[in-house]
């Protein structure tokens, strides 16, 4: 018989291995698992006091076993924790706060101008000529302006001075 009939009349014993040892993800991972071992044992069978089918029934649910063992194995050393894991968002959402405590305390200060030019600056992405013609004034003008807004928010911004006092 060969291995692909072989194969196919073990399928449905894979599928029962997976409700069997309650693998109820990562699915594609152990039947590769399960179809390499029925290779292996394919290959290896010695006609003895097994049965053929039997036999290679066997091999595949050690190496699905095997395979278990092996990945919570490697949960316990290095997977992440839900504690972990609920730290790092919180870590990451108090950040976000901040700088948008930040932003909006840069923001305070500007004039209604200045945050026209930034609105069409960094959300409506135009050309410096379009921002000419809608602010009507010359493309000089516009990056003076810009030069001079870039600098008022920088001397507001701490993390510029933090780096300037280095």
């Amino acid at each position: 018989m060969k291995f692909e009939e072989v194969a196919e009349n073990m399928t449905p014993k894979i599928a029962m291995l997976l409700n069997q040892l309650h693998i109820y993800k990562d699915h594609e991972e152990y039947t590769q698992v399960a179809l390499i071992a029925l290779w292996k044992a394919y290959e290896n069978y010695v006609p003895g006091p097994y049965p053929f089918y039997a036999y290679l029934y066997n091999k595949m649910r050690f190496a699905m076993i095997d395979e278990l063992r092996k990945n919570i194995k490697h949960e316990q050393r290095y997977g992440v924790t839900a504690d972990e894991e609920l730290g790092v968002l919180l870590q990451i959402k108090e950040k976000e706060e901040v700088e948008s405590e930040i932003i909006a305390e840069m923001f305070k200060g500007l004039k209604n101008e200045e945050k026209t030019l930034l609105k069409l600056l960094f959300f409506e992405e135009q050309s410096n000529e379009a921002l000419a013609k809608a602010l009507q004034i010359s493309e000089v003008a516009l990056k003076k302006r810009k030069y001079r807004l870039l600098q008022k928010l920088k001397a507001k911004a701490p993390c510029f001075h933090s780096h300037d006092a280095q």
